[in-house]
């Protein structure tokens, strides 16, 4: 079954390194979407901020809507594995890293995760692309995905 955007109540993205974190939750609400944007993710070899701590904002339903259904389309996300390790296809990674959408009351839809490995093909890339739809800041601060 295929999931759609209107379906989601909530949608998260999530990185972690060691003590550093980073994340994009947003949430269905009446007037749109609340976007939480959390960051504290040093990186030595990126002049992007590392420290921007709770920043919360509204969305239209149109641009929240735009974000999961990008996500989903265009980095596949139905078709991935539940989990990624060290055994799994995909590229090495420092990273720890969570995909969490929820229905619009409040079941689980999806749950991703990978424990230092990315899904092959670079299909993280058009999430964090998606997800910066909505928050332009989000993993610049990480190297891989500076650009």
């Amino acid at each position: 079954m295929a999931i759609n955007a209107k379906d989601v109540g909530a949608f998260g993205v999530s990185f972690s390194r060691g003590m550093d974190q980073t994340w994009v939750n947003m949430y269905r609400r009446e007037q749109g979407f609340l976007v939480e944007f959390f960051q504290n993710f040093e990186d030595r070899e990126s002049d992007e901020d590392d420290e921007i701590i709770d920043e919360d904002t509204i969305i239209s339903f149109e641009l929240g809507e735009k974000v999961i259904a990008a996500a989903f389309e265009n980095a596949l996300l139905e078709s991935w594995q539940t989990q990624y390790t060290e055994k799994d296809d995909g590229p090495d990674s420092e990273l720890f890293w969570t995909i969490d959408v929820d229905d619009n009351n409040d079941a689980d839809l999806l749950l991703l995760s990978g424990n230092r490995k990315l899904p092959p093909d670079d299909r993280m890339t058009p999430v964090i692309e998606a997800v910066r739809l909505c928050e332009n800041r989000f993993m610049r601060c990480v190297k891989e995905w500076k650009e």
